[in-house]
């Protein structure tokens, strides 16, 4: 069978005239695509159709009803064994659809690969966004609960596998991750290629940089999942114990059970530093029960934790959640002081950044606590 009898493209669209035309010239010749043009008032289907690449199975829908629904409606479409997704304004990189369908064949029914991100507003360099290291150990993909460490979810599936998963219809953004969890929650083998095979362009308009949006579209996918079902998935994986309770620790702070952040930071006594962080496990947990914390206005339980590891570390994160508890409770002297020493580790830090700008004004409601530590690998939010 040659790789285009097997495996085929899909794409949603909305409006996107002026950058559907690269996307579909990035596709393989001959390779068929599936599009779902929803609810257009511009030409995408049109562009998209006279490029001529290969056959073009469209469906063209009168109104929209979101981009969960769009992506199961084009799932519902694909007839070819094995598929891979392309946004609308982004576009594959030469290979990909070999690489995929290699791996798919070989026994996987979800494949990511690593990434080339341009940002269009600036026109700065390509940059890579690779698929992190620990993510390749064995059920090291379990970790994308406490939050989504692949670089971009439009990868290739398994046709029968992915409809059997299917999207939530009813999600107006968060539908690739809700997917994903919900993949990994029923046993999907996940496989990563080695090489970038897509090319990701970003504007200052692009869902991932709206930060708001995706916090609480995390907070609302994890809350769709049963702790119990969680805790039973990644304790019996093989993810190094202290990883396992970690994860478990992170999405529930997501998830705001605090009786399940204060189980599972118990369980994390170990030295040994959990990946990417490379931070001990023991102090990890220390940091996740001062946010647990502060999500409730404890703000002098989380003093009492966050001092005395700020005062044997150097942790950007941990003097600015302190800053934010000493704020919360009256004392901005020290807050001050914590936002500058937070400043100083990472001057690139947004959330010290503005607590400091603020210059202590109000009760402390506003100031910013970061919830989880931040990512130390590059991601599609960032940019240098």
């Amino acid at each position: 069978m040659s790789y285009k009898a097997a495996i085929s493209v899909a794409i949603c669209a909305r409006d996107a005239a002026h950058t559907i035309r690269r996307a579909m010239e990035s596709v393989p010749e001959g390779l068929p695509v599936v599009l779902v043009d929803d609810a257009s008032v511009d030409n995408t289907a049109g562009v998209a159709v006279a490029c001529g690449r290969g056959p073009v199975k469209l469906s063209k829908r009168s109104f929209s009803r979101g981009i969960g629904d769009a992506r199961q409606v084009a799932l519902d479409l694909v007839e070819t064994p094995y598929a891979l997704w392309l946004d609308a304004d982004d576009e594959m990189l030469p290979g990909r659809a070999d690489s995929m369908l290699a791996q798919l064949e070989a026994g996987a029914d979800l494949v990511f690969d690593p990434v080339i991100l341009v940002d269009d507003e600036t026109v700065s360099r390509d940059r890579l966004l690779p698929v992190p290291d620990f993510l390749r150990r064995p059920d090291g993909v379990l970790r994308c609960f406490e939050r989504n460490w692949i670089p971009m979810i439009a990868g290739g599936f398994r046709t029968e596998f992915a409809k059997r998963i299917g999207y939530d219809t009813t999600l107006k953004t968060g539908e690739d991750y809700d997917f994903l969890l919900r993949a990994l929650l029923d046993g999907a083998t996940v496989r990563f290629c080695d090489e970038a095979g897509y090319r990701y362009h970003h504007r200052n308009n692009s869902l991932s940089r709206n930060l708001k949006m995706s916090l609480a579209n995390t907070r609302r996918v994890l809350a769709k999942t049963a702790i119990s079902a969680l805790e039973r998935k990644i304790l019996s994986s093989r993810l190094p114990r202290a990883e396992a309770h970690y994860t478990l620790a992170a999405t529930a702070l997501w998830r705001r059970d605090r009786d399940a952040v204060e189980r599972h930071t118990a369980s994390m006594t170990e030295a040994a530093a959990i990946p990417p962080y490379g931070r001990p496990a023991r102090d990890l947990a220390i940091f996740l029960r001062a946010s647990a914390r502060l999500l409730v206005g404890r703000a002098d339980d989380a003093v009492s934790l966050l001092r005395p590891l700020a005062a044997d570390c150097s942790w950007a994160e941990v003097e600015n959640n302190l800053g934010v508890a000493y704020r919360k409770i009256g004392n901005r002297t020290d807050a001050e002081i914590c936002f500058a020493r937070a400043l100083l580790e990472n001057p690139d830090y947004g959330d010290a950044r503005y607590n400091l700008d603020s210059h202590g004004e109000g009760d402390g409601d506003d100031a910013r606590f970061t919830l989880l530590p931040l990512r130390p690998v590059p991601d599609r939010a960032e940019y240098g």
